[in-house]
Parts: structure tokens; C-alpha cells; sequence
């Protein structure tokens, strides 16, 4: 019994919303590729957190790792 209905459920649930995604990723990247420029507007102030984190965290190893190659040498 599941197995049919999983069935109809994969052409009328499932099949569908995947569509939209395929839709709305591909407006993305098209928007991207005409705007690839611009500034990204990112309303998620957390996505900026992360970003500011990482690149704090790349710099202090940066500076960490250029101390030890000049104590190398």
C-alpha cells in the first residue's frame, strides 16, 4: 500500500517543488552572472558574523604562520 502512494506522491508533491528549486537556482545564477560585481545584499547578520570570523581567523594565522617562517630562517 505505501509503495503506490509514494508513488503518487513523487509525481504530485515532490516532482513539483523540485521544479521550483531547479526555477529559483537557476534565476539565481543568472542573476549572478549579469550582477557578479555587485555587492551582495545579505539580510542574515549572521552570514556576516561567520564571514567577519573567518577572515579575523585567517589573518591571525596568517600573522602566526609569517612570525614562524621569519624565526626559521
Amino acid at each position: 500500500m505505501m509503495e503506490p502512494v509514494l508513488g503518487i506522491a513523487k509525481q504530485v508533491v515532490f516532482k513539483p517543488l523540485l521544479e521550483e528549486d531547479g526555477v529559483a537556482v537557476e534565476a539565481e545564477q543568472d542573476g549572478y552572472n549579469r550582477h557578479w560585481q555587485a555587492p551582495i545584499a545579505e539580510l542574515n547578520p549572521a552570514v556576516h558574523a561567520f564571514q567577519a570570523l573567518t577572515i579575523r581567523k585567517w589573518e591571525e594565522y596568517l600573522a602566526s604562520s609569517s612570525g614562524r617562517l621569519a624565526e626559521a630562517r
